[in-house]
């Protein structure tokens, strides 16, 4: 079995997409806002989020 973490900075990303596997995004700097269908959200540094696949 191989196992792999792929770590990924990102310092502004916007547009829509959908992935097949889960996301874990975790804000270094600021609040993250996110739009997951019509909900909006915004995630604080002392917080995880957690994107289900679609």
């Amino acid at each position: 079995m191989t196992q792999r973490m792929d770590i990924q900075e990102f310092n502004e990303c916007s547009g829509e997409h959908m992935h097949t596997y889960p996301q874990i995004l975790v804000p270094m700097r600021a609040p993250l806002k996110i739009r997951i269908g019509n909900a909006r959200y915004e995630v604080t540094q002392q917080e995880l989020c957690l994107v289900r696949p679609e």
